[in-house]
């Protein structure tokens, strides 16, 4: 351990516990990390489709871009359905 190491830094955090803090957050932002890189495959998948378009032919652009919004819709409301409400817990079950 060097002379740095030893004292605490301004905040007053030693050297040793700033190593732990990264370490915790590394952690942490590991799962948004891979929920990045799977949004990333979706938007790349998304592209791919596109890649046998003319895009200088609007009509056929736009029809594909409507099929995927309509689906996309239906998704949405798959998921947020009111009707099917995620289930509440009593206190006693947490």
């Amino acid at each position: 351990m060097t002379p740095q190491q030893a004292l605490p830094p301004e905040g007053g955090l030693t050297w040793r516990d700033r190593h732990e803090l990264l370490k915790d957050a590394g952690r942490l932002l590991a799962v948004p990390a891979r929920r990045r890189f799977l949004g990333g495959g979706v938007t790349l998948g998304s592209l791919a489709m596109l890649t046998g378009c003319n895009v200088t032919d609007s009509k056929a652009a736009e029809s594909l871009l409507m099929r995927i919004s309509r689906f996309n819709d239906r998704v949405q409301g798959w998921l947020f359905d009111p009707n099917r409400l995620a289930p509440t817990y009593p206190e006693s079950m947490i």
